[in-house]
């Protein structure tokens, strides 16, 4: 085998092994998302002649209610930690 074709070899097994990341484009957390569009579904229906399993110990899941305002493009994403800045030390009282 020769040098041009070893180094073909590890060129196209490198660019496969990259799973193409750097060819997808970016999309930020204000592109619309899929679960955005997530709609409730009815509740199962148990068939005639059986029994329908016991609810006792299930959690009710509570209602949403969405108090939070939008982001805008400009607000920074969720995932992102916000800027710190360390505290100023405390001066010390003055001395009497």
């Amino acid at each position: 085998m020769s040098r041009v074709s070893r180094w073909l070899i590890i060129v196209v097994a490198l660019a496969a092994a990259s799973g193409c990341h750097f060819l997808r484009a970016r999309t930020g957390c204000h592109a619309d998302q899929p679960y955005m569009h997530a709609r409730q579904l009815p509740p199962l229906k148990v068939p005639a002649g059986l029994d329908a399993p016991s609810t006792a110990a299930s959690m009710a899941i509570p209602e949403v209610v969405n108090d939070i305002p939008a982001r805008g493009p400009k607000d920074p994403c969720l995932e992102d930690p916000p800027p710190y800045k360390a505290a100023a030390p405390n001066k010390p009282l003055p001395q009497t």
